[in-house]
């Protein structure tokens, strides 16, 4: 999934706008990736690397329920 590593915290947004999100912080709180490709991309400052990172099924399957 696309994901932002070095965001601090999720920020809520209105219904039908964009934001970036670190799948490792709360709501989410997935492990560490299994594989992470940067893409070395910035959204706006503060977003910081936008990256594809890759997370075992089995790993996350618990927390996706």
């Amino acid at each position: 999934m696309t994901n932002f590593p070095s965001l601090k915290n999720n920020t809520d947004i209105k219904t039908g706008d964009w934001r970036p999100l670190n799948f490792e912080l709360a709501p989410f709180s997935f492990p560490k990736p299994e594989i992470i490709i940067y893409e070395n991309h910035k959204i706006k400052e503060g977003d910081g690397c936008k990256t594809m990172s890759l997370w075992k099924l089995e790993k996350i399957q618990g927390i996706l329920k």
